[in-house]
């Protein structure tokens, strides 16, 4: 069972791998806030987009409907992401926009 102190072991040697200062955790049953700092709506957009999970997809689309991100304002910042840990690369990622795109506006 994944108990509140392996997430915070979890999350320190990710945060000390990677710089980041915070992470956000969505659960099926819960979620654990690690830090004051949550990242920007579009930075976490931009990395469900580079996951592309069909979960992931359907968060971006819901998120796309209820106004809460701009594909647009995800545009702009693609080019400044490491893309290339993305199989696909950039092309994929702005073929995943296009989808996001046509099924929220479906």
């Amino acid at each position: 069972m994944m108990t509140l102190a392996k997430v915070e072991h979890i999350l320190r040697a990710a945060g000390n791998a990677t710089g980041q200062k915070a992470f956000v955790l969505v659960g099926s049953s819960a979620i654990f806030v690690w830090s004051r700092i949550v990242p920007e709506t579009h930075d976490l957009a931009l990395s469900k987009l580079c996951a592309g999970r069909e979960k992931d997809m359907d968060w971006l689309v819901a998120a796309m409907q209820a106004s809460i991100i701009d594909t647009g304002q995800m545009r702009v910042r693609l080019p400044a992401m490491p893309v290339e840990r993305v199989l696909g690369g950039l092309e994929i990622l702005n073929q995943r926009l296009t989808i996001i795109e046509s099924r929220a506006s479906a």
